[in-house]
């Protein structure tokens, strides 16, 4: 047994070298900037807010250069899960409802992120939001919230490092990168937050997700430069015109880097054992990884 166990931890030692060597970043910095727009030109976005729910759809997986590559997906894993999600409804009193279970980072992980609205006949919103006329009036950003240490009520120290994230919204939003069936392309200095994915720089915090869309009726989202906002810094003034923001439940209970930590963080976490945490974790490693279709 010790000699397996010396095995595993070896082989997951060479996983997350590869792991962390796959990971970067993006800069806005390497955007174009758009042309100056003729303001007598520009017309009032038509659309509709009648959304009945909105998904969070959260990935694990890695970069390929600056492209996402979501790791397989295996049902049968309970708690090391590579696929994540919360829900938010309108009820038939018009109240929202929340999902019940928070979402789990791990440090030095990528996550990507899908949000889709849907209308109360299931319809997918977010052509609409994304249209060429609307799109340069829409930005969800993405603020960390009250953010403690994990098993207390403390402040975290680092809070604004917790998160960074990527834009990585496409053209047509509806289709994924890396789709053999349809043209679709990363869309130039747009970003909407449909699309994108996080890195997670800290561990042992748990916050909320300040998901915020913004609806600039009388503006578009530029700077005057032409450049984009960052993700977690709106103008103050975007703030006054939100059309949907919400808190969403994180916990970051473990780190991808050490394989006895990650093991004991989630037994503690999901108050099972460790031979069940152990089980968990090599079930989601022995599914095979190139069954991993979702690109970003």
């Amino acid at each position: 047994m010790k000699t397996e166990n010396l095995f595993r931890t070896a082989i997951f030692a060479v996983f997350a070298l590869i792991m962390t060597g796959l990971a970067s970043c993006t800069s806005d910095d390497d955007l174009p900037i758009p042309a100056p727009k003729d303001p007598e030109a520009e017309t009032e976005p038509e659309l509709s807010y009648d959304w009945s729910k909105v998904t969070f759809t959260f990935h694990v997986g890695h970069l390929h250069g600056t492209s996402f590559h979501g790791n397989p997906v295996n049902e049968e894993v309970q708690y090391y899960k590579s696929l994540q999600e919360y829900t938010i409804e309108v009820d038939e009193n018009g109240d929202l409802t929340y999902s019940d279970t928070p979402i789990r980072f791990l440090k030095n992980q990528n996550f990507a992120l899908e949000i889709d609205y849907y209308d109360s006949e299931g319809k997918l919103l977010n052509t609409e939001y994304a249209a060429p006329e609307n799109s340069p009036h829409y930005q969800h950003f993405f603020l960390t919230k009250n953010a403690t240490h994990i098993d207390s009520d403390n402040p975290f120290e680092n809070a604004d490092n917790i998160l960074g994230y990527t834009y990585r919204d496409t053209d047509p939003i509806d289709i994924n990168i890396k789709d053999e069936n349809h043209d679709v392309v990363l869309r130039d200095n747009d970003p909407l937050g449909f699309k994108g994915y996080f890195f997670v720089n800290e561990i042992y915090t748990k916050f909320d997700l300040n998901v915020i869309l913004v609806h600039l009726e009388d503006s578009d989202k530029y700077k005057t430069d032409g450049s984009a906002y960052a993700f977690n810094q709106p103008d103050p003034t975007f703030l006054n015109s939100k059309i949907l923001d919400v808190n969403i439940p994180v916990r970051v209970y473990t780190s991808t880097q050490d394989y006895d930590m990650l093991v004991n963080d989630l037994a503690n976490e999901f108050n099972i054992n460790v031979e069940e945490a152990e089980d968990d974790i090599n079930l989601q490693w022995d599914t095979p990884f190139e069954d991993g279709n979702f690109w970003m």
